[in-house]
């Protein structure tokens, strides 16, 4: 399992108000069964995608077939309790169970 963030770059500082969160995501057997990548801040969920796109790099990287979905891409943007300064960013899968 594994999720991959190309943007925003790690350390790099981000236009709070709103951001894009792009990347890719490949679950092996369990890829069918992701709801969303969602986008964290401590316990404030700062937003989510449940479309995945093409991503040919990650295709050929991986040997995935062509037509399996593994990228995302959605605009984020930081509620005004966060907005000073610093805040911790993360990435979280959603199944469709919930889990």
């Amino acid at each position: 399992m594994r999720i991959v963030l190309d943007c925003p770059e790690p350390s790099r500082t981000v236009n709070a108000h709103r951001f894009i969160v792009r990347g890719w995501v490949w679950l092996g057997d369990k890829q069918a069964t992701l709801a969303a990548v969602e986008a964290w801040s401590s316990a404030t969920m700062l937003g989510q995608t449940g479309a995945l796109v093409l991503r040919p790099d990650v295709n050929a990287a991986l040997n995935l077939p062509p037509a399996e979905a593994t990228g995302f891409s959605f605009f984020v943007g930081l509620p005004a309790a966060l907005d000073e300064g610093e805040s911790d960013f993360h990435l979280r899968i959603r199944f469709r169970d919930g889990t």
